[in-house]
Order: C-alpha cells, then sequence, then structure tokens
C-alpha cells in the first residue's frame, strides 16, 4: 500500500512540476481520496472495487467528453454482476454486522 501511495505522491509531484492542466492534478487528486476511502471501508466490509473504478471512470469520461458515454454504465453493471457470478463477492457480506 505505501508503494501505491508514494506513486500517487510521484505522479501528483510531477504534473506540477511540468505545468500539468489544474484538471488532471485535481483529477487524480480526487481518484487518490475516493481509493483511500474505499480501502477503508473494504477493511470492515468486502466492497466491489473494481465496480467502483469502472463507474468512476464512465463518469469521467461522460463529463471530459460528452454524455454519449454515459451509455457505458452498462460496463459497471457487467463487472459487478461477473463478481457475483464468479462468487467473489456476495450481496450478503456487504451489509455491516
Amino acid at each position: 500500500m505505501m508503494t501505491g501511495v508514494s506513486a500517487v505522491v510521484v505522479a501528483l509531484a510531477a504534473l506540477l512540476i511540468l505545468g500539468a492542466p489544474p484538471e488532471l492534478v485535481a483529477l487524480i487528486a480526487a481518484m487518490s481520496v475516493g481509493q483511500a476511502t474505499s480501502l477503508l471501508v473494504t477493511l470492515r466490509w468486502k466492497i466491489a472495487i473494481r465496480t467502483a473504478v469502472v463507474a468512476g471512470s464512465v463518469v469521467i469520461l461522460a463529463l471530459a467528453f460528452g454524455l454519449i458515454f454515459l451509455l457505458l454504465l452498462g460496463l459497471v453493471v457487467l463487472v459487478g454482476s461477473a463478481r457475483v457470478a464468479r462468487a467473489d463477492f456476495r450481496p450478503k457480506r456487504g451489509r455491516a454486522t
């Protein structure tokens, strides 16, 4: 986990030094916060981080390139249902104990 955090810090520093657009820096920072939050939640309850990543990616595509990309939301359902079908995730696990 420390490797991932270090990589994000180095990437953000490089983006700032190289003069990346502020929107890109904000995107990377927001994704890092979302990822950290997901990891903290998954310590207590198993959540589908892959599904969250796909959903976030679709939303960013829609914001950046137009609402037509919301048609890709079907991928979110596909990834989530594939995890249930493989028994990697069961809805019961998502409830607080």
